[in-house]
């Protein structure tokens, strides 16, 4: 647990935090996260890591740094938004920092984020910037440039009312007033949760200073296994409101007619550098458009048990 004890001079503001950490396997990664957020310059004895299992074949508590500051628990329950629900109820910090733990963020990314929640109390929560890092430096094949275009663009996500909990911070508080993740979601709880706060007319702002690094997917298999969740977790959060069914065929017209003029955005793309990337991002785009329609159509026939 957080020792309580004051920091000196500006450090004094700074409130307890407590940063949260979902795993399933990947301890490699994992210890890579923790060695970065235990080099966090933060009050060292401000903060806390409370790494949640849900489920990994080996467990990760015998790997990570032996650090007081470093707690390790059990989540049977399957999905990253129980095993962070689990979290909260052991975090100790006044400020509630989420990442993944594929990721790194950078050296002052706590600081930075806490530092504005206190220099900015209408403000609920941030998303900050979730920097992609490809294997040889710059995207070369369809699902890298597919990453650099639609990887994680947090400051859109925020326009609609939520960040990505690979770097989103809050107050406890906030939780305290909103409620736990949707722990029955295993896609998109960061969403639904996010946009209960923008319904309660809480604050909320993208802060691009307060970063954090994540590996873009470079196959087709990491790239296809997450647009099956994450379309599957819309698809689900849809059927549990009124008329499922025409909400679905709307999500379904508007993903074809996207598809169908894919091309022409494509072309008019400046960001994407060469021909070559714009025929790699366009077949990969396609190839997961195809994937999302198929799960929209079984939703569509099935929408309440889709």
């Amino acid at each position: 647990m957080i020792d309580r004890r004051s920091a000196g001079g500006r450090d004094r503001d700074l409130p307890l935090a407590s940063v949260i950490v979902p795993v399933k396997d990947g301890v490699d990664l994992l210890i890579r996260c923790v060695d970065a957020l235990l080099g966090q310059d933060y009050p060292p004895d401000r903060f806390e890591v409370i790494i949640a299992d849900n489920g990994s074949a080996t467990s990760p508590a015998g790997a990570v740094p032996d650090d007081p500051r470093v707690t390790v628990i059990d989540e049977p329950r399957p999905g990253s938004y129980a095993a962070r629900n689990a979290a909260l109820k052991r975090a100790s910090g006044e400020i509630l920092a989420f990442t993944d733990a594929d990721c790194l963020p950078d050296r002052g990314w706590l600081r930075t984020a806490a530092g504005f929640l206190v220099d900015n109390p209408d403000v609920a929560m941030i998303g900050g910037q979730v920097r992609l890092e490809y294997r040889h430096g710059e995207p070369r094949n369809g699902p890298e440039w597919f990453e650099f275009v639609q990887g994680f663009p947090q400051e859109d996500y925020l326009r609609t009312g939520f960040a990505v909990t690979a770097n989103m911070v809050t107050r406890r508080a906030v939780f305290d007033r909103i409620g736990d993740f949707d722990a029955s979601l295993l896609s998109g709880g960061d969403a639904e949760w996010g946009r209960r706060v923008r319904s309660a007319g809480l604050g909320q702002r993208f802060l691009s200073d307060a970063v954090v690094h994540h590996p873009a997917r470079d196959t087709w298999d990491e790239l296809a296994t997450k647009t099956r969740r994450t379309t599957t977790g819309i698809v689900r959060r849809t059927a549990r409101g009124a008329r499922p069914r025409g909400r679905v065929a709307r999500l379904l017209a508007g993903q074809l007619v996207r598809s169908v003029i894919l091309p022409i955005s494509v072309v008019r793309r400046h960001d994407l550098p060469t021909w070559s990337a714009r025929a790699r991002f366009l077949l990969t785009r396609w190839r997961v458009d195809a994937i999302i329609a198929g799960i929209l159509v079984r939703g569509l026939v099935h929408p309440r048990g889709s």
